[in-house]
């Protein structure tokens, strides 16, 4: 048996191409004819200022304030980091541990020490 192994043909690959020429010109032309409709209709929406009309609606979501996070990290253990986040106004406590995440809404509370009355 071992002597009939060795003498088998290879497996011969296919030969044809996966996609046809025939059938990459039609998708290339298909996607070709989309792009150029869609730049057609964007033309004509800027002629007659439909884009303008649109504006208003694009900016009624944003405030033009940029959000900045301040965040600092503690490692407690070697799957454990905790994280403070604060964007100005609103800070707020992440633990991260394996298989479960905890988030906290810090009030605005002296930091160590800072105004703190020692006497009891």
């Amino acid at each position: 048996m071992s002597s009939q192994a060795g003498a088998q043909t290879p497996i011969p690959y296919r030969a044809e191409p996966a996609v046809s020429g025939g059938e990459l010109t039609g998708v290339l032309t298909a996607t070709i004819l989309l792009l150029a409709a869609f730049l057609a209709l964007a033309l004509y929406a800027r002629k007659r200022s439909w884009l303008r009309k649109l504006a208003p609606l694009a900016a009624a979501g944003q405030t033009g304030k940029r959000w900045r996070l301040d965040v600092q990290a503690q490692r407690i253990s070697r799957l454990t980091t905790v994280y403070r986040i604060e964007d100005g106004t609103n800070a707020w406590l992440v633990v991260e541990s394996t298989g479960q995440v905890s988030v906290s809404a810090l009030t605005n509370q002296p930091a160590s020490g800072e105004g703190v009355d020692a006497t009891p």
